[in-house]
This record gives C-alpha cells, sequence and structure tokens, in this order.
C-alpha cells in the first residue's frame, strides 16, 4: 500500500500499482507556465490535480536532463470532462 501526497495537500491510499492508470487521465502537457496557470484554475474549481515533471522525477533520481521535459496533468476519471471544459475557457479567454 502507497500513500499519494497531492500538492493541494490531500492524500489518497493507493493498493494496487495500476490503481492510478485506472483512476487518473491525462487532460494536458505543456510547458510549466501553463501547466501552473492551469493547475490554479482547476483547483478554484475544486478539482486537484496531479502534476507529473519528468524534469522534476530525473533530478531527484540523480540523473539530471539536457533539455525540460513538459509536465502532465492528470485528473480523476470522474473529473475529466469539467477539467477539459475549464482548461478550453482558459486558453480561450488567454487568446482571445
Amino acid at each position: 500500500m502507497k500513500i499519494l501526497i497531492h500538492k493541494s495537500g490531500t492524500a489518497s491510499i493507493i493498493r494496487f500499482k495500476n490503481f492510478i492508470i485506472n483512476s487518473y487521465s491525462k487532460v494536458y502537457t505543456g510547458s510549466s507556465i501553463f501547466v501552473l496557470a492551469i493547475k490554479t484554475a482547476l483547483i478554484g474549481e475544486n478539482i486537484f490535480p496531479i502534476i507529473k515533471d519528468q524534469s522534476e522525477s530525473a533530478r531527484l533520481a540523480g540523473f539530471g536532463s539536457l533539455f525540460p521535459f513538459s509536465q502532465d496533468v492528470f485528473v480523476h476519471n470522474n473529473e475529466k470532462t469539467k477539467a477539459i471544459e475549464i482548461i478550453k475557457k482558459y486558453f480561450d479567454h488567454m487568446f482571445n
């Protein structure tokens, strides 16, 4: 059993290795600047995303990287539709 601590401070108990893969969906991949803005927008709507940062994972493992990787935003499957609408609304507002 593992305990996953989200950046929002909430925790999830993970019993199986593939549990997180089956329960969460990737809704966005991009630069850390956009990911931070999307994370803030989602939290404002009570959706707490999980951010996967391959550069930070590599750094913590002692490998590092020559170029920055993009970050991935995951949300729980129950919140996927609402999260995608919020992300579309964010980009429509930003670029129009």
